[in-house]
């Protein structure tokens, strides 16, 4: 092999060398931290008297109530708002009447912006019937992961995510967390709950980026994010200008409202709409969340949602019923090879089944 091609080889083979010693660091240094903030600090310069105070924001838990949009996003954002459908936002914007009580008041007990507020217009037009493609679900489209570590409980029997109160207390819990991780600064903030800390902190490390301008200069988060970071930017601006922006005559959702009976017992829907002489419909409408029959199985001091001004009554009804949940029960039964649908379909008459 001539001398020069041996050359290059050799310098190639050097230049993949690093890379792979870089990437193994970096793989052992995210996998020391079970939190993804202490991965991405530990990358930071060892505090100094000129920038202690640097490493003092990531450790410390503080929250910002000020205003999200930066005065240097006007551009890309009007851009943002020329874009969206006025029939959409609009649809949004009034459904968001049913929640605006529920989540002001929680982002207020956790200090947020109420900015937020608009953050699941961008995530799910404030249907809370909606699920994305990576199985993310609910006004605020939490992922399983993100909601159960959270406290939310997430089985076959409920799906809390639905719950628009519980569900905005998880969303604003997650959001002061990733605020506080990335240096108080809401655009990685935001960047994150969209992205994931985990890929954000290793974006950010392998490109040497500390900022949003950073990681969009140097193409490393993906443009579905930049989109997403801009687009709730212009909803911001549209909900702080509705007059402006030609949104003058929404038509809002009426609040949603309603009581709240705590059980221990397992109770069938059709008896909870009995005793609170309503329907079943609107036992479901108010507990979005339930995905059975009845009131989730182990599941102590689930707080049950009836029609506001019904709880006396239902208290006093309930205390009359001696079985609370006769339908038959269910029936774990596992497929077996060979088995068919019309069997298990007759079996269905009988119980309910859940199929392992």
């Amino acid at each position: 092999m001539p001398l020069m091609y041996a050359h290059k080889l050799l310098f190639l083979l050097l230049i993949f060398s690093c890379r792979f010693l870089y990437a193994q660091e970096h793989n052992d240094s995210l996998s020391k931290h079970s939190n993804p903030a202490d991965a991405y600090s530990s990358s930071l310069p060892i505090p100094t008297k000129e920038n202690k105070h640097l490493a003092a924001q990531i450790i410390k838990s503080t929250s910002n109530a000020s205003s999200i949009i930066k005065a240097e996003d006007g551009s890309i954002v009007e851009k943002y708002i020329s874009a969206y459908s006025h029939k959409t936002i609009k649809n949004a914007l009034e459904r968001s009447g049913a929640y605006k009580d529920i989540i002001l008041k929680t982002l207020r007990d956790f200090n947020l912006s109420e900015e937020l507020f608009y953050l699941p217009v961008v995530e799910s037009h404030y249907n809370l019937n909606d699920a994305s493609s990576a199985g993310a679900v609910g006004l605020w489209q939490i992922v399983a992961q993100t909601g159960r570590s959270s406290g939310l409980q997430i089985n076959c029997w409920i799906d809390e995510r639905k719950d628009p109160e519980k569900s905005t207390k998880a969303a604003c819990s997650y959001l002061k967390r990733l605020h506080d991780m990335f240096n108080n600064d809401w655009d990685l903030a935001l960047v994150a709950y969209n992205r994931g800390e985990c890929k954000l902190a290793r974006d950010m490390k392998l490109s040497n980026a500390s900022t949003i301008s950073e990681l969009v200069s140097r193409n490393v988060i993906p443009k579905k994010t930049q989109n997403f970071l801009y687009r709730f930017k212009a909803v911001v601006t549209i909900g702080n200008n509705l007059e402006k922006y030609g949104f003058g005559d929404l038509k809002y959702a009426k609040p949603l409202n309603y009581d709240k009976y705590t059980t221990n017992k397992i109770i069938d829907l059709k008896i909870v709409a009995q005793c609170a002489e309503t329907t079943i419909e609107e036992i479901r409408r108010l507990n979005p969340g339930l995905k059975a029959w009845c009131t989730p199985h182990g599941y102590p001091n689930f707080e049950l949602k009836i029609p506001y001004g019904s709880k006396e009554k239902f208290k006093k009804n309930i205390a009359l019923v001696k079985n609370l949940n006769p339908s038959p029960g269910f029936v774990k039964h596992k497929v077996a090879r060979g088995e068919y649908i019309r069997p298990l379909a007759q079996l269905i008459y009988k119980s309910t089944i859940e199929v392992l």
